[in-house]
């Protein structure tokens, strides 16, 4: 029986239980755990910046930081525009009433094309890749970034260790998870990643599914089975 792992926090997998094709075994190893700045200190970190209402764009590319959105929000322009990376995001923040206006499957850097005006504001994680700020500096677009969480390895206990080295399939959802997956998983693994920025941490030592949606299941079956590579 084909073994997946899924590997996000806990209480975060729900969403990606459909995408393992019928028959196989699922166990969740969480990974990584999340430690967020509190609503105070992010109203704080935006106000020290400078006038919030100056901000033309804010970008969020990760569900994480849903309550920081929400706890910034009356400081912020109502002609703000939002672009935000995956449907997951976008449900989120629609969730605390913030509609994105870009909605990007492919990282923080394919964003950057649909941004046509700042300063831009990033609210998300405390180390973020570098291309989002790259490219709107290659544009001369102001972009200022507000840590509003961390997410940091767990300690795995040896029963999880042993469950990923057993893994047929293993769903890593971010470059953080994987840098702690990369000690534990045998090459033979399958991987399954939500989009390219991932894909790319992962590099070419294993096979790799990318994207989460309706079709993630069927192209695991395939690649499991030999008819496809990827």
């Amino acid at each position: 029986m084909t073994l997946a792992v899924l590997t996000r926090e806990s209480g975060w997998n729900t969403g990606l239980h459909p995408l393992v094709p019928a028959g196989a075994e699922v166990v969740e190893v969480p990974v990584t755990e999340t430690l967020y700045v509190s609503d105070s200190d992010v109203r704080l970190a935006v106000e020290r910046l400078g006038d919030p209402a100056r901000y033309r764009w804010l970008v969020v590319t990760s569900v994480r930081a849903q309550r920081a959105v929400a706890a910034v929000g009356d400081l912020l322009s109502p002609a703000l525009r939002t672009a935000v990376v995956g449907e997951a995001t976008a449900t989120a923040l629609r969730e605390i009433g913030r509609d994105p206006d870009v909605v990007g499957d492919a990282g923080s850097q394919a964003l950057a094309s649909a941004i046509d005006d700042g300063p831009v504001l990033f609210l998300g994680a405390a180390e973020p890749r570098a291309e989002l700020a790259d490219e709107l500096g290659r544009r001369a677009l102001a972009l200022d970034s507000v840590a509003v969480y961390q997410t940091r390895g767990r300690a795995l206990s040896d029963d999880e260790r042993t469950v990923l080295e057993r893994a047929d399939v293993v769903f890593v959802a971010a470059p953080s998870a994987w840098r702690v997956l990369r000690e534990y998983v045998t090459p033979s693994a399958l991987l399954v990643v939500p989009g390219e920025t991932t894909a790319h941490e992962i590099g070419r030592d294993h096979a790799v599914v990318v994207g989460f949606d309706d079709t993630t299941a069927s192209r695991i079956a395939r690649v499991l089975s030999g008819e496809s590579n990827s």
